[in-house]
């Protein structure tokens, strides 16, 4: 019981949550994932990436509204996804790609932009057989994979503070 009392000001000191309390930027209870631009040949990476936006803030507990109730609307455009081999067999077929795909993002309340992070990049390296059916999932997981990493990246930049203006063009990978 003594270690579970003066381990407690250690969790709550550091600034540690428990999973599921919402957190969103002051003045902001409700969030709505706004309309997302698909600018690359790659179909569907626009509703991939509102899915995993929304299952993201839905298991931290964030409210989910439509755009006309939300206190702030989320919203973007893929600007590019990009397949590099890596790796070859020995007749020269590619046998792995790293996938790298970027968007651009932005909060807006009452048409003012609040938060912008342009070229927020995520990267997933994926395998392949030659077999046209397991490399399409493959691929396909490493596109929910990418877009599951940038729905909790830009949930933690808001819930973290790392949403101002000021901050926000960096990437991860």
């Amino acid at each position: 019981m003594l270690r579970l009392l003066l381990l407690l000001p250690l969790l709550f000191g550091c600034g540690y949550r428990f999973v599921g309390a919402p957190s969103l930027p002051e003045g902001m209870r409700s969030i709505a994932i706004g309309e997302f631009q698909n600018l690359t040949a790659e179909p569907r990476l626009d509703s991939l990436l509102r899915r995993a936006l929304r299952e993201e803030f839905t298991f931290r507990g964030v409210p989910l509204v439509k755009s006309k109730d939300a206190d702030a609307t989320l919203e973007g455009r893929v600007m590019r996804i990009s397949f590099r081999s890596l790796a070859y067999d020995e007749s020269a077929r590619a046998r792995q790609y790293r996938a790298t795909l970027q968007v651009d993002l932005r909060l807006v309340r009452d048409r003012r932009v609040l938060w912008e992070g342009r070229g927020l990049t995520e990267t997933e390296t994926f395998n392949v057989r030659g077999d046209v059916i397991l490399d399409d999932e493959a691929k396909d997981r490493a596109l929910r994979k990418m877009a599951e990493d940038l729905a909790e990246e830009v949930y933690l930049r808001l819930a973290t503070g790392l949403w101002s203006p000021s901050r926000s063009s960096s990437t991860s990978q």
